[in-house]
């Protein structure tokens, strides 16, 4: 399986009434932060996306999880200090 394409992920937020902008600014990052998750592994922000959108982030992002459903870059320091 490939990952969703970064325009399909962006395009099923609007359709649920969300930007990226808005999903960040909820969880308390930068507006332009959770964006990132659409290109590189980033978990935080792989989890606010998926948690939006009631899809789990292994199925928007198959190479990042192994098949255990498990993240392969799970450490997140930034999550420390954020509500993730």
């Amino acid at each position: 399986m490939k990952n969703y394409p970064p325009e399909l992920i962006k395009s099923l937020v609007k359709k649920k009434g969300g930007s990226l902008a808005k999903l960040a600014k909820r969880a308390g990052f930068h507006p332009t932060e959770v964006q990132g998750a659409l290109y590189s592994p980033i978990y935080w922000g792989e989890q606010i996306i998926a948690e939006f959108l009631n899809i789990h982030p292994m199925i928007i992002w198959p190479d990042r999880y192994d098949a255990s459903a498990k993240n392969l870059k799970p450490f997140c320091p930034a999550c420390k200090e954020k509500r993730i």
